[in-house]
This record gives structure tokens, sequence and C-alpha cells, in this order.
């Protein structure tokens, strides 16, 4: 059974980054984010023309964890208090047991190993303390970066949909990797 309750919130830690939740004093890092061009290369979502509409992204993303309907952590880099990028468990469909996963990260900080680092965390709280037994990534077929990430963790390629692949993890075969010498 699934287990969606998000209070307290779920800090995640890794090597290098905290996962915490978004605040209102990331609403610089948000805007940037959510308008920056090669950020969004690849996504499809509304860009922010304004901090006032990295506020309400803020404030509809708390709602959503208040509810209990997603859970979004922005990336910090460890020590420093800075958003780097974000990392969400989403669109959670509770009677097939699976959700989807997105995720964004600041250019300057690409190629470091980092969304490695988040994405395994969020793949195990998904699996060990939500109980998924899938989760799904919508990705844009030219981005390169984003798929190998993807294959790196186990995710297989399922169908595609409106342009974009869609990546599929069971805990099954996670388990299946995680076991192999």
């Amino acid at each position: 059974m699934l287990t969606l309750n998000f209070t307290p919130f779920p800090l995640l830690t890794t090597k290098r980054l905290l996962l915490r939740p978004l605040t209102i004093a990331d609403a610089g890092e948000v805007y940037v984010h959510r308008s920056d061009e090669r950020i969004l290369e690849f996504i499809d979502s509304p860009r922010a023309k304004s901090k006032e509409d990295a506020i309400a992204f803020i404030e509809k993303i708390s709602k959503a964890i208040a509810a209990n309907e997603s859970i979004f952590w922005a990336i910090q880099l460890n020590p420093m208090p800075a958003m780097i990028g974000s990392i969400c468990i989403w669109n959670i469909n509770k009677a097939e047991e699976e959700a989807e996963t997105g995720y964004v990260l600041h250019p300057d900080y690409q190629g470091k190993g980092l969304m490695q680092e988040a994405l395994n965390a969020v793949i195990d709280y998904g699996f060990h303390d939500m109980h998924l037994r899938r989760i799904l990534a919508d990705v844009h077929p030219q981005n390169i970066r984003s798929l190998a990430l993807l294959i790196r963790n186990g995710f297989r390629q399922e169908s595609a949909a409106d342009g974009f692949v869609i990546y599929a993890l069971e805990q099954q075969w996670r388990k299946s990797q995680q076991e192999v010498p």
C-alpha cells in the first residue's frame, strides 16, 4: 500500500547534497530555473515571467505537498543554502502504485554527478518509504543527458507520447540490479 504522508517533510541527504523543502526564500532561484531557456530547453511547462510567478509556483507546490499529492525537493549543495536544482515525485497513481519523477539542475552544476546522487536518493525514497512499485520519467528524446541518467539508473524505455519518451523503473528491477555483485 502506498504511503502518502509528507509530514514531517522528508529531508534527504547524499554525500554532497541536501534535498529539502522549497521556501519563499528560494523564489529568486525558482524564477531562474523556471525562466532560463538553457534549463527549460527540453521541458514542456509554463515559463515564469516574474518573481511573483515563482512565488505562486512555490505556494502551489507547498499546497500539493500538504495535501499529500506530490513531493518536491529543492536541491542544495552542502553546506551552501542556495537551491541549485529540484527533483520531485508527482503524478501519483495510487491504484497502480506508480508515480513520475522530474528534475532540473542549473547548468553551472551539470556534469558533476549531482543529479545522479539526487535521483538515487529519490528513487530509494519512492520505493522504500512510499512503497511505489514503478517510477516513470517523461523525457524529450533529444535530452541526451537525462536519457543517460535514467538508463544508468536502470530505467527502461516503455513508450512514446506527445513527442516525449516514457521510461520506467520497476522496484523489482532495482532490487535485482542491486543484488548483482
